[in-house]
């Protein structure tokens, strides 16, 4: 059952068959049992030998360079804690993103909240905001993004950079 979903979820992100929202419900489905102690071993694990080389030179430069000038970073994700936590640990960075619900450490196959999209985003950042007890109107907001789920939180921005 477990392969024949995934193969059904290759085929439809490459054929744009579904949103973006059904396909990480599927993916939520896929994880659901799993435990997240070992998810996150085997998250480690591919972030160690894979993902943590896709990051882009120019971007990492322009991350630093926030970081050199005394800025707070934080990554606004719609992609899951469970990866994201990594870069931003890697990156040295506070994160913000999609979490997935757990019983007892094991996985429902849901999302726990809302997907970190659209206006998910800036209600997310203020949020974090507040608890830093940062206010906004004199914040300036730097927000770089590259998707369709990012424009609520680039036209909230003082400044927004669209990343190709």
């Amino acid at each position: 059952w477990r392969r024949g979903e995934n193969l059904n979820l290759r085929a439809a992100s490459k054929t744009a068959i579904v949103s973006r929202r059904s396909l990480k419900a599927a993916l939520c489905r896929l994880l659901s049992g799993l435990s997240i102690s070992d998810l996150n071993d085997s998250a480690a694990e591919f972030f160690e030998r894979h993902a943590k080389h896709w990051l882009r030179d120019d971007t990492l430069a322009a991350l630093r360079n926030h970081q050199h000038e005394g800025d707070t970073v934080v990554i606004v994700s719609a992609s899951l804690s469970l990866y994201v936590s990594m870069f931003a640990d890697f990156l040295d960075v506070d994160f913000l993103a999609t979490d997935l619900k757990d019983v007892a450490g094991v996985l429902t196959g849901e999302l726990d909240g809302e997907n970190v999209s659209g206006s998910e985003k800036v209600l997310r950042l203020n949020e974090w905001m507040s608890l830093k007890e940062l206010d906004r109107s004199v914040v300036y907001l730097t927000a770089y993004g590259n998707s369709s789920g990012d424009r609520q939180l680039l036209d909230w921005a003082d400044r927004s950079v669209w990343v190709k």
